[in-house]
C-alpha cells in the first residue's frame, strides 16, 4: 500500500477560492438535460429500427445485428444516465 506524503499539504494552502459561475452552470445543466431527453427520444425508434431491419434477416450476421441493437441502446440509456447525472452534481 503506498503511504501518504504529507510534506506539500502547505502549499496548497495558499490557493485562492474557485468562483462559481451560475450562468455556465446553468447552460451546461440546460445543454445536458436536453441531449439526455434527445437521447432518451430516440430510443423507442431505434429499437423499431433494429426489429423491422431484423424480420427478414436471418443467420449469423442477423444475430451480430441484434446483439449490436440491444449494445446500442444499453449504451443510449448510459450516455443520457451520465448526462443526467452531471446535471445533478451542478
Amino acid at each position: 500500500m503506498a503511504g501518504l506524503d504529507t510534506s506539500n499539504t502547505a502549499a496548497l494552502k495558499g490557493l485562492a477560492d474557485v468562483e462559481f459561475d451560475f450562468g455556465v452552470s446553468s447552460a451546461v445543466k440546460a445543454a445536458f438535460t436536453a441531449e439526455a431527453a434527445k437521447l432518451t427520444g430516440q430510443r423507442g425508434s431505434r429499437a423499431t429500427y433494429r426489429t423491422t431491419g431484423l424480420t427478414d434477416f436471418k443467420g449469423h450476421f442477423s444475430e451480430v445485428f441484434r446483439t449490436n441493437g440491444t449494445t446500442q441502446l444499453g449504451d443510449l440509456d448510459e450516455i443520457a444516465t451520465k448526462l443526467k447525472d452531471v446535471v445533478t452534481e451542478i
